[in-house]
């Protein structure tokens, strides 16, 4: 605390002080009979954020303390039409007739408030008043008068909505096809909410974590663990945001009434789809002239094959893929610069394919990037015998950088490594018995869970700093569970 006397060339005393079990402070300071501010900082902690508050005192007037009683401990429901607030003032001069102003944490005015004889009022504020759903606070203060000094007084609260979530079997779904179609919306009273990551299960089994779209709705095509076994799907979405309650869908039991004659498809075309991969890759083999086995993908840059005996070609061009799917990346920029040109930069197509032509001679840097991804680059000389006319560019998402590295941290606590594929990253997590849990790990998944599941994706910053606090808990040793 700083209390800060009014008179000129005073020096501001600082104070300092612990709360007590009720989180009350004290100090004790000598009056001079003079007014005087007071100000007290909190900094924050591992658990709570910082807070600052300042109070006018004047020892000629009478003190003065405002109190908010607030409807479910502060939590106001937005979906409810209204709320009251009710304002209590106690001081050795009484409240009657004092005017109380109530404002938002962003000082906006909700009303005023007259007390009566006894030193209370109450106000009734429209939920849409309240602002949108998130954490907040309410403010009461009150100006000095001529008996009373004046009084502030803040309250944390949380605004929030219900959401609902929904899920169906998809009726256009093939008959026979081994799979499970399901389509789903997640909402709340004021409409979809876009980007938000829900978990599919079957049973207590964690099949598919996916985003919501921009109309709220999400699809999924899910197989059973056994042929012909059916299903218990429900859809589930746990809200990391307070002004947001999670919520779950209905479960739906799905029976497989495939008739046996048609089961064993179910069996065999997995097999013959396997036989069909493995004749495709050999002809891809055999139409490069053999050689060693194609290497595992990876991110990077890979130049294609030399078709020319002399270096001829000024064109550079080929595909950026996603290195773990494979799919396309469109709307990725490649630069070319250091040349004996001016730099060229083309955007990449839809199906993420891209063309430079006309290159200056000389050697150059060839630069990938993409919105989400970790860029890449490579030297390439001009003109070529044809190798840098195929590039295949493989980038890594930043969201599969960052689940790589959590894996990386939470593997070696973990029994067996099936659970990735049954539970998600906060059950893996709250799972590992607490007296081996590394300190820091709760937070990590939570930054993990945002990362890999919020719009927009993480930022290349973003991910450096996971990283960072997944490669402090690797360097830790692995708590020892206690001895019996």
């Amino acid at each position: 605390m700083h209390i800060l006397d009014a008179r000129e060339g005073a020096i501001p005393l600082e104070r300092s002080a612990r709360s007590d079990a009720r989180g009350r402070i004290a100090i004790v300071h000598p009056s001079v009979g003079l007014p005087y501010r007071v100000e007290a900082t909190f900094p924050g902690d591992a658990l709570h954020a910082g807070s600052r508050v300042a109070r006018d005192f004047d020892p000629r007037l009478a003190g003065l303390l405002l109190h908010l009683e607030l409807p479910a401990a502060g939590r106001f429901d937005l979906d409810q039409r209204e709320h009251r607030i009710q304002i209590e003032a106690f001081s050795s001069a009484g409240g009657e007739g004092l005017q109380v102003e109530l404002l938002n944490e962003l000082e906006d005015r909700l009303g005023i408030v007259r007390l009566d004889a006894e030193g209370r009022g109450s106000l009734t504020l429209e939920a849409e008043r309240l602002g949108q759903p998130g954490a907040g606070r309410l403010v009461a203060r009150s100006e000095a008068d001529a008996l009373r000094a004046s009084a502030r007084t803040e309250i944390p609260i949380v605004r929030f909505r219900a959401t609902s979530l929904e899920l169906s079997l998809d009726d256009e779904a093939p008959s026979g096809s081994g799979s499970i179609l399901v389509r789903g919306a997640l909402a709340d009273s004021r409409g979809a909410l876009p980007g938000m990551p829900i978990g599919l299960y079957d049973g207590a089994e964690h099949r598919r974590t996916l985003l919501t779209g921009a109309d709220g709705r999400f699809e999924a095509e899910i197989r059973p663990n056994e042929p012909g076994s059916g299903a218990q799907l429900q859809a589930r979405f746990a809200s990391g945001d307070p002004g947001r309650l999670s919520s779950e869908s209905r479960v739906l039991r799905v029976i497989d009434r495939a008739s046996s004659p048609n089961r064993w498809i179910a069996f065999t075309a997995p097999v013959l789809m396997t036989l069909l991969l493995l004749w495709l890759l050999s002809r891809r083999i055999a139409a490069r002239g053999g050689g060693p086995e194609e290497r595992e993908s990876r991110p990077g840059i890979e130049a294609g094959a030399r078709r020319l005996r002399r270096a001829a070609l000024h064109d550079i061009g080929g595909r950026i893929l996603d290195d773990r799917d494979g799919e396309p990346i469109g709307g990725a920029m490649v630069t070319i610069s250091g040349g004996s040109g001016p730099a060229a930069r083309v955007p990449v197509s839809a199906d993420g394919r891209f063309s430079i032509s006309q290159t200056q001679d000389g050697r150059a840097l060839l630069r990938v990037q993409a919105s989400g991804y970790a860029p890449a680059e490579i030297e390439v000389q001009t003109p070529h015998r044809g190798e840098w006319s195929e590039i295949v560019v493989r980038l890594e998402s930043h969201r599969a950088r960052v689940m790589e590295l959590f894996r990386g941290v939470v593997s070696r606590l973990i029994v067996s490594p099936s659970l990735w594929t049954r539970r998600t990253n906060r059950e893996i997590v709250a799972g590992i018995p607490e007296a081996e849990r590394p300190a820091g790990l709760e937070p990590l998944v939570e930054r993990v869970d945002r990362a890999c599941y919020d719009h927009p994706a993480p930022t290349g910053s973003a991910v450096q700093e996971i990283e960072a606090e997944a490669r402090a808990l690797e360097a830790r040793p692995k708590p020892q569970a206690p001895q019996r």
